[in-house]
């Protein structure tokens, strides 16, 4: 009965299946959130670029560092375009493609491993030590790169398999290999599993071992004299991108100290990878209906991928060489391991589970699929005890993407909210004009990825050359001499292909702490604004609105941003900062009347928005609501104190004396005690 039911099962997906269930196991994994996710990143300059320069501007881009890859770029951006859909569709299949390399490289290598190579490339598919797949486009390329990598090792063994056809594979190889190292350096010491390889195919022929040890290496030559050549352009012609190379001298003072922070980034990447999303699971909160749905979704994606093993993963008696196939792999794997991290270690980045530096452990997806599968082959038989091991593993990660895409969707909502609020307060904002910030409540941007969008929405026309705006992170780029800051001081910003030319004696001071409104800082009203995040404060002086233009200019594009939110609280409190701005008090108290009609909730950070409110009663009359707003913001927020005295100051000297100005005044002193 069992074996009639197992033959059933293993008849109803066909043997060329692999490919479409590493795709269901991707989509599942990372697609039902894809409609609701955006720009991220580096993603927001590329599209920008994209916009402003067209897909041949890329190469303009990408030449000071990586001009192999502006080709790409090229290429992919006229295919796909500007639309986010399809690129979080595009990387969806990119990925998927450097899962398929890595399954026919693994066939390759061992063609009665089907198994195996199965198992290995679906834990590749849904590997949950790299958050940023949500980068679409930054990272589509990335897969891309893997993917040609992988082709080309895939191709390398075709070459060794086949002697009569050997150079034309060996020609695609090398041709593959140079695409990807040319392109990226992330992978580059992986290149140091192409011998090893070779040893593991010649082995199988019984060839003595120093003449195997001979053939490897020949046959490794041409793809050594590309590492050389790659190491020469790298270092002597084109800048390093990501830091520069460490002394020998320095990497060998501390050489135990080297060993040990390598022994940690390859445990930590190649297999703490894999307990992680237990710990986030502990940290899940049951009661959302989200997070049921996603644990579900992930459940059915395990239950669909110990399905899929068993249709025909498992050997109905003992498989032959299993285990010796494990004992093999096995240190394929750990080498792998090891030297996945050399361009990190190289440069000293760190290599860590979060954001952003998780972008790293893209080179230990190879090693870590392949050890922890021959880690499980060591186990004799089980079969079914092993299909379920591995698909508990990709229940984990798809349950860990799920959350992570979840998180990134909110990020993209917030990132909107703060352009639009922008667009609110600012309809246009002088060319040359820098916006500091600090503190921004955004994981998965910084100011180098806000400038993009900033000058898709304000600038007028494209340039390709200036830049019209920039925004910077006062707290985040904390080494620059701009710290000083001091009026005057000439700002020279290199953004790829285009430069800002401004002043800090051009600049608003921006903060953005929902559930509080976006602030643009004025000194004549906010010297005693609560809580400013960061070292904001001391941008406040430089902080001149009057380079905010009231004129209709900023244009968010719809395709992107979609259409304008219904009006709400921050609606209003935009553009009654902007009418007070220009003295439109009248106005100012009629924005008043529509916010104050919502009965939003108000937070304590919401406090302070009440101030242009009261000022607008005050000036047009209607004490009795200022006094009003003036107890509510101080039962809101205590600590608002002293910006409602400062507004009540500014307001007692630019109004004439009446009996209702002096009862409100009375009152208002009677609650702040402002000791005028």
């Amino acid at each position: 009965m069992i074996s009639t039911i197992g033959s059933y099962i293993r008849s109803c997906v066909p043997r060329w299946s692999p490919p479409i269930f590493l795709l269901c196991l991707g989509g599942l994994s990372f697609g039902p959130l894809i409609p609701w996710l955006g720009f991220y990143w580096d993603d927001w300059p590329s599209i920008w670029f994209l916009h402003n320069l067209g897909p041949a501007g890329f190469r303009q881009v990408f030449a000071s560092d990586r001009p192999f890859l502006g080709y790409l770029f090229t290429l992919t951006t006229w295919l796909v375009g500007e639309r986010m859909l399809s690129w979080q569709i595009f990387a969806l299949l990119a990925r998927w493609l450097a899962a398929l390399a890595f399954w026919r490289l693994l066939l390759a290598l061992s063609p009665a491993r089907r198994r195996q190579a199965l198992w290995a490339a679906a834990l590749f598919t849904v590997y949950p030590g790299f958050s940023q797949q949500p980068i679409a486009v930054t990272y589509s390329h990335a897969w891309l790169i893997l993917a040609s990598f992988l082709a080309s090792l895939m191709a390398f063994v075709r070459g060794l398999r086949q002697p009569e056809r050997a150079w034309a594979w060996l020609l695609l190889s090398l041709i593959l290999a140079a695409l990807a190292m040319f392109s990226t350096e992330y992978f580059y010491t992986l290149e140091l599993l192409r011998p090893a390889l070779a040893w593991i195919v010649l082995g199988e022929t019984g060839m003595q071992p120093a003449r195997r040890v001979r053939r490897a290496l020949t046959y490794w030559l041409p793809f050594l004299t590309l590492m050389a050549l790659f190491f020469v352009w790298r270092m002597f012609i084109h800048e390093f991108p990501r830091g520069e190379i460490s002394e020998p001298g320095q990497m060998l003072v501390n050489p135990a100290g080297m060993l040990g922070r390598i022994g940690e980034d390859v445990l930590e990447a190649g297999l703490l990878a894999w307990v992680a999303p237990l710990g986030a699971l502990r940290a899940l909160d049951v009661r959302q209906a989200a997070t049921l749905g996603f644990l579900l979704l992930a459940l059915l994606t395990g239950i669909f991928a110990f399905w899929y093993f068993r249709r025909g993963n498992q050997p109905p008696v003992a498989e032959p060489g299993a285990q010796a196939w494990a004992k093999g792999v096995l240190p394929l794997g750990m080498f792998a391991l090891a030297i996945a991290g050399g361009p990190f270690w190289a440069t000293d980045l760190l290599i860590r589970l979060d954001f952003p530096n998780d972008r790293f452990t893209l080179a230990f997806i190879v090693g870590s699929s392949l050890t922890l599968i021959a880690l499980l082959e060591l186990i004799p038989r089980r079969y079914d005890v092993k299909n379920a091991a591995i698909a508990m593993l990709i229940c984990l990660a798809a349950n860990q993407h799920l959350h992570t895409a979840n998180r990134y969707r909110m990020e993209w909502n917030l990132q909107k909210d703060f352009f639009w609020q922008l667009s609110w307060r600012a309809p246009a904002i002088e060319p040359g004009t820098m916006l500091m910030t600090a503190r921004l409540p955004f994981e998965y941007f910084s100011d180098n990825s806000l400038t993009a969008p900033l000058n898709w929405i304000y600038a007028a026309a494209p340039d390709p050359e200036n830049l019209p705006y920039l925004v910077y992170d006062i707290q985040a780029r904390r080494g620059n001499r701009l710290l000083n800051l001091e009026s005057g001081q000439p700002i020279q910003h290199v953004y790829r292909a285009m430069r800002f030319s401004g002043s800090t004696s051009q600049a608003l001071a921006l903060v953005f702490t929902p559930p509080a409104c976006l602030k643009v800082l004025d000194p004549r009203y906010d010297t005693n604004y609560p809580n400013l995040p960061g070292r904001i404060e001391l941008a406040l002086p430089l902080s001149k609105p009057a380079y905010i233009q009231p004129a209709e200019g900023a244009k968010l594009p719809k395709e992107i941003f979609g259409n304008p939110p219904t009006p709400g609280w921050c609606t209003y409190f935009e553009q009654a900062e902007l009418a007070r701005q220009v003295g439109d008090w009248e106005g100012v108290a009629w924005l008043a009347d529509q916010a104050m009609e919502l009965q939003a909730r108000l937070y304590p950070v919401n406090a302070p928005e009440l101030t242009p409110y009261i000022e607008a009663y005050a000036y047009t009359g209607a004490w009795e609501k200022a006094a009003q707003l003036t107890r509510l913001a101080r039962q809101t927020a205590p600590n608002v104190k002293s910006m409602l005295c400062e507004t009540w100051t500014r307001i007692a000297a630019n109004t004439a004396l009446n009996a209702e100005r002096d009862a409100a005044l009375e009152a208002v002193d009677a609650l702040l005690d402002c000791r005028w």
